[in-house]
């Protein structure tokens, strides 16, 4: 037994260690199988491969940020169509106030041509009572020199030395030509 005993408990005790390596193996790698995560008949049913993984990986990635595209995409177009609606109201209020401008002012416009209309009217007048008041003013001033200043008097009188009471340039004042 001495040789052979050993012998035996060599090979009981290795294959003892290999059997037992295989069922912690299975327990903590699970009783699928050996390898890489495989059946024991069918390999690679319901199973998936790290390619499988980083492929759906990358397809997520890229759904992800389409999504994130075309929400950005819809968010620009919503906030440039809001500008635009403010950018037309702003030119809707801009327009009519341009319209209340030129209504304003073509108003000033009809009211400085009446003025210039009533003021020609007005200095047509003026110069005909210039030409009217002038010509009265002669003719005042001609009747004025031809009308005596002093009711005449009858009865002429002399100072002892022989001079007319009143005098005769009493007669001839004022713009008829004589003296004052």
């Amino acid at each position: 037994m001495g040789e052979n005993g050993n012998a035996t408990t060599i090979n009981w005790t290795s294959w003892g260690l290999v059997i037992f390596f295989i069922l912690l193996f299975m327990i903590f790698r699970g009783f699928g199988g050996f390898g890489p995560q495989q059946g024991w008949g069918n390999p690679g049913c319901g199973v998936v491969s790290n390619c499988q993984v980083e492929k759906q990986g990358i397809i997520d990635t890229a759904r992800t940020q389409y999504l994130v595209e075309q929400t950005a995409r819809a968010t620009q177009n919503a906030t440039a169509a809001g500008i635009t609606a403010l950018g037309n109201k702003i030119d809707g209020y801009a327009v009519q106030d341009l319209r209340d401008k030129l209504a304003e002012e073509r108003n000033k416009n009809m009211m400085l041509q009446n003025r210039l209309y009533s003021d020609g009217q007005f200095n047509n007048l003026a110069r005909q009572n210039e030409s009217m008041y002038a010509s009265l003013k002669q003719e005042i001033a001609t009747l004025a020199c031809e009308t005596p200043k002093r009711p005449p008097y009858f009865a002429q009188g002399y100072t002892p030395g022989g001079y007319p009471i009143p005098p005769a340039s009493a007669y001839n004042v004022g713009s008829c030509g004589g003296t004052n």
